[in-house]
């Protein structure tokens, strides 16, 4: 998955024995044999004594990753040392250490591994420390330091998608959303035949909601590469509220091996299972590079009813085209029929292939449930090995419901994220100090307990006491329910904790719920927006209530405890 920039150079680099020269060729042929037999000679001395230290490698770093798993970081600390010293070329051995001192906010620790590290590898993986310094600075917050890093990547390897979106990332952390821009539009002019530099530019595109651009870039990643995965996030990102859109776009497409993939593709998530099976046999079936549709044909007709089709289908898959997306989606088709053993053993061979997150989501879907420190183990080394700066690691994480591996309470890192969450969701704005009544602001969404918090102040100046409680409506599916907030909560923030919230994503709410509306245009960088239905204006109206959402995997509490903030602070209130 990560640093397929430095493949291209790799290649090259594996014909020194060439030997061959016109009008010398018995005297280089002579050559070519006599070093290709002392190199066999040399392997089958040493192979030995290299294959053991290999394997005392992978071992001690395998041991390494377990140990952070039980939060036992010095150990896995002195560990990764030891594989340095064992193996001085070891670049996960780099790349974990590295993380770690990250996680523990150890920043200039980090960033001596990472440079030793570099000087060590040289040409031979050096992008990945180089790219891991830079995402190490993101997280530190120096990023003029990152931008400058990820400059010297591209100006040497213009083909390193990583670098272009990791420079975009820090533009975007300084507020500088068109050098972000300007930055993803240089990847795509010098990668021009590479799927990964589209797909980051239509994802710059779906942020900040312009939709009809990041469209034209995913068709056109999809014609250079159908068997990804990354373009079909994208489109999930786009149509998942309205299915039957992304089918009247496909009409519009010229090719039409893209247009009939993008119809099976919406059918398909819409759990129009069987009509997405008879697209795919009238239009898809006859192209044999078209491995992600077959896989999802086998799928759709297993939910179809077909099972003997759908086996079929799975058997039939060319082995010489699957990449790590096809094997997590065999891998999950094997999740489908019950049969766990082969779904774990081709989502290991996708993580094999590119630590991605799709290995990764099925591996801990199987293993939370009946081994749990196994379910860690390949979370951990997704966080650890990935160029990706940590925080943005756990927002894909957190976006993915899925754990940390490590408890990371009390350390900066953890501290610094849980205090900018506190300070969006609560209020500290002065207009909050001098009013009396209610005010809306951020929601906070627990990915994994799916509980919306949404924080309301009252009375703060004392104006609201003549009443002894104040009502707040909400409508939930029951009807309307009332919180009474009586008159010695007067005075504090009131969170409230609704469950089973309703998700819209933003162009949705825009487009379909509230057009026209001008409001909510300033708050449109939120990428998804919180509903508990409907809510009461001074008027009496009856009118939908959308407020932006900050998503996480922890409850909101756990986040007010890292900054130190009592509970006691505050009345939790449960809406179901």
């Amino acid at each position: 998955m990560f640093f397929t920039c430095l493949q291209g150079k790799t290649r090259k680099q594996t014909g020194v024995l060439n030997l061959y020269i016109p009008g010398k060729k018995e005297k280089y042929n002579f050559i070519y044999t006599m070093v290709l037999a002392i190199l066999v000679f040399m392997v089958g001395c040493s192979g030995g004594g290299v294959s053991a230290t290999s394997e005392k490698v992978a071992e001690k770093l395998e041991i390494a990753v377990k140990y952070l798993t039980e939060n036992k970081f010095e150990e896995a600390i002195l560990t990764y040392q030891e594989v340095i010293k064992i193996d001085n070329l070891a670049v996960k051995a780099y790349q974990g250490l590295g993380k770690v001192y990250v996680l523990q906010g150890k920043f200039e620790d980090a960033q001596k591994i990472y440079q030793q590290g570099a000087e060590a590898l040289k040409d031979k993986a050096f992008l990945q420390l180089r790219l891991s310094l830079a995402g190490m600075y993101i997280d530190k917050g120096d990023l003029k330091a990152a931008e400058q890093i990820y400059k010297e990547i591209i100006s040497q390897n213009p083909t390193c998608i990583e670098a272009y979106q990791g420079l975009a990332l820090a533009y975007q952390q300084q507020g500088d959303k068109q050098k972000a821009r300007a930055v993803l539009e240089d990847a795509v002019q010098m990668n021009n035949s590479d799927s990964r530099a589209y797909n980051a530019l239509a994802g710059y595109y779906i942020e900040n909601n312009q939709k009809d651009k990041a469209w034209g870039l995913l068709v056109y990643s999809l014609s250079l590469d159908i068997n990804q995965t990354e373009a079909y996030i994208a489109l999930k990102d786009l149509y998942s509220e309205n299915w039957e859109e992304l089918i009247q776009e496909s009409t519009g497409i010229n090719d039409q091996n893209i247009a009939s993939m993008l119809e099976f593709y919406a059918l398909y998530e819409s759990g129009k299972y069987q009509e997405a099976f008879t697209v795919y046999e009238r239009q898809l079936k006859q192209n044999p590079n078209n491995q992600k549709a077959r896989v999802l044909a086998g799928i759709a007709a297993f939910h179809a009813g077909d099972k003997t089709k759908a086996l079929e289908l799975i058997k039939g898959l060319r082995t010489d085209h699957q990449n790590e997306w096809v094997m997590a989606d065999i891998a999950r088709y094997f999740m489908l029929t019950g049969e766990k053993e082969k779904a774990i053993e081709w989502a290991k061979k996708s993580f094999e292939v590119g630590e991605n997150i799709e290995a990764v989501k099925i591996l801990y879907e199987i293993y939370s449930k009946d081994n749990s420190a196994l379910a860690k183990i390949y979370v951990a080394k997704l966080v650890l090995y990935s160029w990706l700066p940590l925080s943005t690691i756990e927002q894909e994480l957190y976006a993915n419901s899925i754990e940390m591996p490590f408890q990371l309470s009390g350390n900066q890192f953890i501290k610094k994220e849980a205090k900018d969450i506190v300070k969006k969701i609560l209020f500290e704005d002065e207009h909050v100090k001098k009013t009396s009544f209610a005010w809306k602001n951020i929601a906070y969404y627990d990915t994994k307990n799916n509980i919306a918090y949404q924080c309301f102040a009252f009375g703060l100046n004392g104006e609201f006491d003549f009443r002894a409680f104040a009502k707040i409506p909400f409508t939930t599916n029951k009807g309307v329910v009332y919180w009474e907030v009586t008159k010695n909560q007067l005075g504090k923030f009131t969170i409230f904790r609704i469950h089973n919230p309703k998700i819209y994503t933003a162009d949705y709410v825009r487009t379909k719920l509230i057009p026209g509306d001008p409001s909510y245009n300033e708050i449109s960088e939120f990428d998804e927006w919180i509903s508990n239905n409907t809510i009461y204006r001074d008027n009496g109206q009856k009118v939908p209530n959308y407020i932006p959402v900050i998503k996480g995997n922890l409850p909101f509490e756990k986040y007010l405890e890292e900054t130190g903030i009592s509970t006691d602070s505050f009345v939790f209130a449960d809406i179901n």
